[in-house]
């Protein structure tokens, strides 16, 4: 038995990684919005704005878990679901390099490097060998 490529284990935890951070943000945004009640623009604070936000959350947080999952099998659809998570964690994080609050700045770099390099890693040939031709 050969054992797991490295690129392959760091890409999972990454995933699992990103999963679990997108489930405790909507753990996060239904407490604060049961305590708190819903605060901010109008546009955007209505119980739909709200759902739609814990759905989406819920979702990117269980399709990470599930590319965590497939990464560590070396499936190569894990790779479709991982390239698509990071590209739209990038938009958001990008976009969030210039806050003003220190902590959101530090998250935005850190989800910025954490979804660059993963996604640069997902593409290269030595992950490409191991998905398709998985021993």
């Amino acid at each position: 038995m050969q054992q797991r490529p490295l690129t392959l284990t760091v890409l999972a935890a990454a995933a699992g990684v990103e999963g679990l951070a997108f489930l405790a943000a909507a753990v996060g945004i239904a407490v604060t919005a049961l305590r708190n009640g819903l605060t901010g623009p109008e546009e955007v604070s209505n119980a739909q704005g709200f759902i739609l936000e814990l759905v989406i959350f819920t979702v990117f947080g269980l399709g990470l878990l599930l590319c965590a999952r497939g990464w560590w099998r070396a499936q190569r659809w894990a790779r479709s679901i991982h390239v698509l998570g990071q590209l739209l964690i990038l938009v958001v994080s990008v976009a969030s390099l210039g806050a003003i609050e220190p902590t959101q700045q530090v998250l935005a770099w850190v989800a910025t490097v954490i979804a660059g390099g993963t996604l640069v890693l997902a593409l290269t040939p030595a992950v490409t060998r191991s998905i398709v031709q998985p021993d």
